[in-house]
């Protein structure tokens, strides 16, 4: 799940022609979800342990921006950081072959045994942006990317991930595409969506390559 934002504190300051700049700060929390706490499960040749100990993540965050809202060519561009404390996650505790217990039952050679923990602290950085031209009153082109260099630091309950990026992170997040409004009441939308490789696992040993995806909208 997303963590939820509890409190948050901004402000904008217009700077004139559309120009703008902005800054805030926020908290929130994320309680674990009912399958993290109670859902085990086997996948493949792995086994998937829950932990009904788990406890809420908090977020803490801020970020600065500036940018343009008014004309053909309107922008953002913001730069960010972002902790996730008592990060909860999958954490490997054991590799196959072997027998364990707990209902986890006999693992071949290359399963591995993962139980979902909290983790200490998982930091971020990074900057993310958005731009639009219109070219008249019935099609415009956008795009917009996101850059996030995250990485955990698991204290004394998982001192083994320091340093490691978080599963199922990607670095780099790249969109581009074309709105069209051939009709009144008719939205057409084309999006191309790139994001970059990372890793599967919480040690960073299983790579899984970049995607790229095509998204066709109508409103």
């Amino acid at each position: 799940g997303t963590s939820i934002p509890t409190a948050r504190a901004g402000v904008r300051r217009e700077l004139g022609d559309g120009f703008f700049t902005r800054s805030a700060a926020y908290e929130g929390f994320r309680s674990p979800s009912l399958n993290e706490l109670y859902r085990s499960f086997r996948s493949g040749n792995s086994y998937l342990e829950a932990n009904s100990d788990l406890q809420p993540e908090k977020l803490y965050g801020a970020e600065v921006g500036i940018g343009q809202d008014r004309g053909p060519l309107t922008w953002d561009l913001t730069g960010f950081f972002n902790q996730i404390s008592d990060a909860v996650t999958l954490v490997t505790i054991a590799n196959g072959p072997g027998t364990f217990p707990n209902g986890v039952g006999f693992l071949p050679a290359g399963g591995v045994l993962q139980q979902r923990q909290n983790v200490g602290d998982i930091r971020g950085y990074g900057m993310e942006g958005d731009v639009q031209y219109a070219i008249d009153t019935l099609i415009a082109v956008h795009g917009g990317f996101n850059f996030m260099d995250a990485h955990v630091f698991g204290g004394t309950q998982a001192p083994q991930l320091t340093g490691k990026r978080p599963q199922q992170t990607p670095r780099w997040t790249i969109t581009g595409g074309v709105i069209a409004n051939p009709f009144t009441l008719v939205t057409l939308q084309a999006d191309l969506h790139y994001e970059s490789n990372r890793w599967s696992d919480d040690l960073n040993t299983l790579p899984t390559g970049s995607a790229t995806t095509v998204d066709f909208e109508a409103d």
